[in-house]
């Protein structure tokens, strides 16, 4: 007896092929960093959730915004994949792709920023000054800047000979 759910799974392969290939290439093909993102921003909703309900200040608006997120990074996701993937006469772009790296950062330090400040609201891990400074400076600007170095002086070291006394 011949079973025709094999040859269901043959044919939706074949039908369905141009149109994975068409997603990779021109939608986005990163589908790990979506897996990723879409577990941060489930643990953010929940602690946002979490502090509205402990804050009283529950409404139906957050949720709206959730979707807006989603979308907007939807979009934006897309947008960079287009970018970062344009050929030049058939051929690759390398000057442009780094971008999708940049970008996939972006999202997730403003997540973490996020998830940061809703789990010291509750109480939870309230992160170091200079961790939030730091995930702030890259989110605004894009750059991780090194922290100024202090210069350390040791109380036995003798001044140079040309140093004010």
């Amino acid at each position: 007896m011949i079973t025709t759910r094999p040859l269901l799974k043959l044919w939706l392969g074949w039908s369905l092929a141009p149109l994975v290939q068409f997603v990779r290439q021109y939608v986005f093909d990163d589908f790990a960093f979506l897996l990723t993102l879409a577990l941060v921003i489930g643990v953010d909703t929940v602690l946002g959730v979490w502090r509205a309900l402990v804050q009283r200040r529950l409404s139906s608006a957050a949720f709206g915004r959730l979707f807006q997120k989603v979308a907007f990074y939807a979009l934006f996701l897309i947008a960079v994949h287009a970018i970062a993937r344009h050929t030049v006469n058939g051929q690759p772009n390398a000057l442009l792709a780094w971008l999708d790296s940049v970008a996939y950062s972006l999202i997730l330090v403003r997540e973490l920023l996020s998830l940061l400040e809703n789990s010291a609201a509750l109480g939870l891990f309230a992160p170091p000054a200079w961790l939030v400074s730091r995930l702030e400076q890259f989110a605004a600007t894009g750059r991780m800047d090194a922290p100024p170095v202090t210069p350390t002086v040791s109380p036995t070291a003798t001044p140079p000979p040309d140093a004010p006394r």
